[in-house]
């Protein structure tokens, strides 16, 4: 969603590691595991913890991978780089971050993180991660994404749904709305034309997420998502005449503050031919044309995966 898309994925089965940046088009970096499990329990609940992917290097497939320019619903940045072990800015001593320089367009670009293959089975997930926007990033950048996914190549319905179904749990803090708006995502909408990002609500209005709160620049802040989807659901969500699974926010905490979003189950979509069963999660940047021929750094620290 309107961004260079970098993706990390891990198989249960072994490690692979390679590490490249390709200045101008998008920074392919990230991580797998091809068996065995990370961690278990820390999530609560039986979740399986997958801690820190943000000090993970591993690059390719499994790991982590660039979709830019109209692959990722936008520009093509002039130069984008990842970079692991950032002691400059970090919670721990070791950060990651992600460097980008936008053109006379602005740019999109987002880091994305494949956690299992085949995970059909799985439909609970909660992200808890630590980001910092540098000055720059602070007067440019009007989106901030965070989104978390399963790709459910075997959720066919029988036949309803041939290639599977796309969970997209999306979730961004827009500063070019009423000077900073939070919103969720509904990929069944986008898919059919309507509306793809939608206000995140909660009992007391809007869920706030701007400049000078949640996303003020050069301090550390805090997000932590839980989200699930139901098991053999496929026609929950309805949007115009077409029935789809629903995907549920169940909370969105900003800084300690915690949300639980009165706009909760949101449509899924159609998996697109060819694509894989994966879970994972992903941060995005996307900058405007004002940005042109500077330099705007986030930092990402403490980032931890939950699924079960």
């Amino acid at each position: 969603m309107r961004a260079v898309t970098l993706w990390l994925v891990l198989s249960l089965a072994g490690i692979a590691h390679a590490q490249f940046t390709v200045s101008g088009f998008g920074a392919i970096s990230g991580f797998g595991i091809n068996g065995g499990v990370v961690g278990s329990g820390g999530g609560g609940g039986g979740y399986t913890e997958i801690s820190g992917i943000d000090d993970i290097t591993t690059q390719g497939s499994p790991g982590w991978s660039a979709c830019v320019g109209s692959c990722a619903g936008g520009n093509n940045p002039t130069s984008n780089v990842q970079s692991f072990g950032v002691s400059t800015q970090s919670e721990d001593g070791a950060s990651m971050s992600m460097a980008m320089v936008a053109g006379s367009g602005g740019a999109n670009w987002a880091e994305v993180y494949k956690a299992v293959h085949n995970p059909d089975a799985y439909s609970e997930f909660k992200i808890d991660l630590y980001f910092y926007c540098d000055t720059n990033c602070g007067a440019y950048v009007k989106q901030y994404e965070f989104d978390d996914f399963q790709f459910c190549a075997g959720c066919t319905d029988g036949g309803v749904f041939p290639n599977g179904i796309e969970y997209m749990f999306g979730f961004q803090c827009d500063l070019t709305r009423s000077g900073g708006v939070a919103e969720v995502w509904s990929q069944g909408g986008h898919e059919k034309g309507g509306a793809g990002w939608i206000t995140a609500t909660y009992s007391g209005g809007n869920i706030p997420c701007t400049a000078a709160g949640f996303l003020s620049p050069n301090t550390w802040h805090h997000l932590q998502k839980t989200l699930h989807r139901v098991i053999g659901d496929y026609s929950s969500c309805t949007y115009s005449t077409y029935s789809f699974p629903s995907m549920y926010y169940d909370n969105i905490t900003l800084d300690g503050t915690s949300y639980t979003p009165t706009n909760t189950n949101l449509c899924a979509g159609d998996l697109p031919s060819g694509w894989s069963s994966v879970i994972g999660t992903q941060m995005q940047i996307d900058a405007d044309a004002t940005t042109s021929g500077n330099t705007v750094t986030e930092y990402f620290d403490l980032v931890d995966y939950y699924y079960q």
